[in-house]
């Protein structure tokens, strides 16, 4: 009867820790998001050199709403540094800089970087937007996220603005 009860009570216990959600954070969880660029804070440098377009030091504060199950792992205020070199002859974009979320549901959020290059784009030739560019961007977690890595794969469209978010979020240990 014991023993009957211990196991029932250790069945009971895992049970629990299984079926109730648990306070830790699970090893990795995705979230998606769209971002909608809001203002610029800062122009930074701009100047041509041949048919290229160089820009340094760009500051953006953009809003980010997240959706899904896990949209509080994204949603939250963003400010980019941006820098990049645009060849308006061939479209050929190549795009770095940084990137800070401060989080509205969790006290913390990620500081990372981002990095855009690719094949010219036929619809950026002439300084017109890149309608669509994919980028990737890498960060570490600070504050209550501190530890965590994160790892975003964007899709964005220059002429609106507007980028989407499919994050990787991993934290130690998981």
């Amino acid at each position: 009867m014991r023993r009957t009860l211990v196991i029932a009570s250790v069945a009971a216990l895992l049970l629990g820790v299984i079926t109730v959600p648990s306070i830790a954070r699970p090893g990795e969880i995705h979230a998606k998001a769209t971002a909608v660029y809001v203002e610029t804070l800062d122009p930074g440098e701009s100047w041509f050199k041949g048919d290229v377009n160089h820009v340094r030091g760009v500051v953006w504060r953009v809003r980010v709403e997240g959706t899904g199950d896990n949209a509080q792992y994204q949603t939250g205020d963003q400010i980019s540094e941006i820098n990049f070199n645009w060849n308006w002859k061939t479209g050929a974009l190549n795009s770095w800089g940084t990137v800070e979320i401060t989080l509205d549901a969790i006290d913390g959020g990620y500081a990372g970087t981002w990095v855009v290059a690719g094949p010219p784009n036929p619809d950026a030739v002439g300084g017109e937007c890149a309608a669509w560019s994919k980028f990737t961007g890498v960060g570490k977690g600070f504050g209550d996220l501190e530890g965590a890595q994160v790892r975003w794969d964007n899709e964005s469209d220059m002429c609106g603005f507007v980028s989407f978010y499919d994050a990787a979020i991993f934290f130690p240990g998981g």
